[in-house]
């Protein structure tokens, strides 16, 4: 029913554009991967924070 999916998309250093290269498609991954019965939204909420970083919502609709 719920569950929390983490995963490193890259370090600090990387420069903007291959984070966001990195976010998309990790996002396109897990996008593909929910079942065909699978209803309603299937991501809902979207956290993105560096190890001990305060953590920053993300807007999913924006996705």
């Amino acid at each position: 029913r719920a569950g929390n999916v983490q995963a490193i998309i890259g370090k600090v250093s990387f420069e903007a554009e291959k984070l966001v290269e990195n976010f998309k498609a990790f996002n396109e991954t897990i996008q593909k991967a929910k079942p065909a019965t699978a209803k309603g939204t299937y991501v809902t909420n979207l956290t993105i924070t560096t190890t001990q970083g305060v953590g920053i919502k993300v807007d999913v609709n924006s996705l």
